[in-house]
């Protein structure tokens, strides 16, 4: 998903008033950032980004009522294009997973230095995502524990092309980067990626790079 202008509209979904209002003023310090709109809980941040229409949420995992994995999941549905962020204190599997199920694109906790959030913001609102080398190696782990091991006739259902894209999705490349390294147009990358989406059952680069790996189709570089 890639904003149609320079400026990245952003919705924040916490229910600590403070960290709202700290937060928002460390983004639109930036001039390519604007915050849309603010919510305190899950049921808000959904109403709130059918009403702004954000590039990217960023979403607290822990809020009274709806959560925010629940509310991921929702946003996810109504809105298959937005970029979710997940924020959280918390760095254990179960947060983890849940939020990567559930929809999110990256995975940031509320301690990380601010320039770390503004490159995840920058890469996912470009239709990137961001899932470090210790996060893949740990999600591939709970597939393993799940007893999903790869299935040959799964990995025959993509041609060598869409393979190839894959791994440049893997590699953080964006479908222009993609088309200028193939000599490809960017339409034709996009198709291809939503090819892979569908045979794959993913709904987005996390997810569809995961699942290619725990297939064995590519590799998640460290």
């Amino acid at each position: 998903m890639k904003p149609k202008t320079d400026e990245i509209k952003i919705l924040i979904t916490d229910d600590h008033t403070m960290f709202r209002y700290t937060l928002r003023k460390a983004l639109e310090s930036r001039r390519t950032l604007r915050v849309v709109g603010e919510a305190s809980n899950g049921d808000e941040a959904v109403q709130k980004c059918r009403q702004t229409y954000p590039d990217v949420v960023l979403m607290d995992l822990q809020m009274p009522d709806t959560d925010g994995i629940q509310a991921i999941r929702t946003i996810r549905e109504n809105n298959p294009d937005v970029g979710i962020i997940a924020l959280t204190m918390h760095e254990d599997d179960d947060h983890l997973f849940g939020a990567i199920r559930a929809g999110a694109n990256g995975y940031v906790l509320k301690n990380s230095p601010l320039q770390k959030l503004l490159v995840t913001i920058n890469e996912i609102a470009s239709g990137g995502s961001i899932l470090s080398s210790s996060i893949a190696t740990r999600v591939l782990s709970e597939f393993a524990k799940l007893g999903q091991e790869p299935d040959k006739a799964d990995s025959k259902k993509l041609t060598a092309r869409e393979i190839e894209i894959l791994q440049l999705l893997a590699r953080s490349k964006t479908p222009g980067e993609i088309a200028r390294k193939l000599f490809i147009s960017s339409k034709t990358v996009r198709n291809h990626i939503c090819n892979i989406y569908s045979k794959l059952d993913c709904h987005d680069r996390t997810q569809a790079v995961l699942e290619g790996s725990r297939l064995g189709l590519i590799r998640i570089e460290h």
